[in-house]
């Protein structure tokens, strides 16, 4: 089957079934020859970020939407027109392998249909008065819902966040400090002929020029170095971790933060998570760079599983709705829902409370969610300051102090990921 039409139906179970771009991604893996794998996450890729701008399109170029079982068609005009825009090819071949995949599909029906919308959208597409650049979801390729809520959040700032989360994200790593040093790290990547830059707020980072496999990384496999975005970096180094501390990494999976407070002398060290199958991932990830942690599944949000034994740091990397990191994930643009985020702030403040009761006087809880929300962050540790007497906040550094704890999704840097640091008074 052709690759456009594999890749539609693949958006189609995303859009209609609420299906992880992730798990789809690793299911093609064993379906797909290798050598097309790249071109079908290109292909998905784009049509989850730019999906809501072409359905902006499409709202006025149909009489009516398609129906729910033909996703896969509106994904193909999704595709098509991403290709017209973009310019990848010449448009009448865009246009026949469109309709050439609506064939493949065995929805002859449409190919009429799908034609005349792609030629309409060829001769419109730069038309000034076109009627769907006013709408707010052509404007900023975002459901109206996230664009209106980032708004009210962040004012004129988010028009710059939105634009970071239709951009491709750097690839960034962290240097194991037990293996090798940043500089000797980066004079290895030289050498192999890849370009990078240390990175400006983790002590720890390499960002890359350009993205590459990780078995072209020099002794990548022997954990000399992790893939991590650089503000998720800063988790381990916010903990101001000693030896002597016993440590809880919450919500651990796949592992990243786990790893780096291990490299930073986290001895002992319990790393939670609900989800016994991302948990292997974390325990992959410590195997690969020779680290150790006890690992537990449990829910985090009662104190079942946990033996009454207080910890000196405390890690909550808290399930948020990820709208900090759409940019990697621009499936989050369609499975999130405006109604999902009441729920998620109960559930955080759930936590975090339970996990205040498990924190040893004198200690530190670092609350992270890669959320771009106000209500999931700056409101959550507001209402906790106000419950809690015995919670102090702490000083981050001083980056992070002038924007209270947010960070914003950076052109070649950082994604959008949010701190605080809460001390217990003893």
């Amino acid at each position: 089957m052709h690759l456009r039409a594999v890749a539609a139906q693949t958006l189609a179970e995303v859009v209609r079934d609420g299906r992880s771009l992730g798990d789809l991604h690793a299911e093609a893996e064993d379906q797909l020859p290798a050598n097309q794998l790249s071109a079908f996450k290109h292909l998905t890729f784009e049509g989850c970020r730019y999906w809501h701008r072409y359905q902006a399109v499409l709202d006025q170029l149909m009489d009516k939407p398609l129906k729910a079982k033909d996703a896969d068609l509106t994904a193909l005009l999704v595709l098509g027109m991403i290709a017209l825009s973009q310019d990848q090819d010449a448009d009448h071949a865009a246009i026949n392998e469109t309709v050439a995949a609506v064939r493949e599909l065995k929805k002859d029906w449409a190919a009429k249909l799908v034609n005349a919308i792609l030629r309409q959208w060829q001769r419109q597409q730069s038309d000034p008065e076109a009627p769907w650049l006013e709408d707010m979801r052509f404007q900023s390729a975002h459901p109206g819902w996230i664009t209106k809520r980032l708004t009210k959040d962040w004012g004129e700032a988010a028009a710059g966040m939105l634009a970071q989360n239709n951009a491709r994200a750097p690839m960034t790593l962290r240097v194991n400090t037990q293996k090798t040093t940043r500089d000797a790290y980066l004079a290895l990547l030289t050498a192999a002929g890849i370009s990078a830059t240390a990175t400006v707020h983790s002590p720890d980072g390499i960002s890359l020029d350009t993205p590459c496999p990780v078995s072209e990384l020099p002794q990548f496999a022997a954990g000399w170095c992790s893939v991590q975005d650089e503000a998720a970096q800063l988790a381990a180094r916010l903990l101001d971790v000693a030896p002597q501390h016993r440590i809880l990494d919450a919500c651990c999976a796949p592992g990243g933060k786990t790893c780096h407070i291990a490299e930073l002398g986290g001895a002992d060290l319990m790393a939670v998570d609900v989800s016994p199958a991302r948990l292997k991932r974390v325990s992959e990830n410590l195997t690969r760079l020779g680290l150790q942690a006890q690992l537990a599944t449990a829910d985090l949000s009662t104190a079942a599983w946990w033996d009454g034994q207080t910890f000196d740091r405390i890690l909550l990397d808290a399930p948020c709705s990820a709208t900090g990191v759409i940019r990697r994930h621009p499936d989050i643009k369609l499975l999130r829902r405006p109604t999902d985020i009441a729920p998620l702030v109960a559930l955080q403040r759930q936590i975090l409370a339970q996990l205040w009761s498990m924190l040893a006087p004198n200690g530190i809880l670092v609350y992270a969610t890669c959320s771009l929300f106000g209500a999931e962050n700056r409101d959550n540790i507001a209402w906790f300051l106000s419950q809690t007497p015995d919670a102090e906040q702490l000083p981050l550094t001083a980056s992070l102090d002038e924007t209270g704890g947010q960070m914003f999704p950076q052109p070649h840097g950082n994604d959008g990921f949010f701190y605080a640091k809460l001390k217990k008074v003893g």
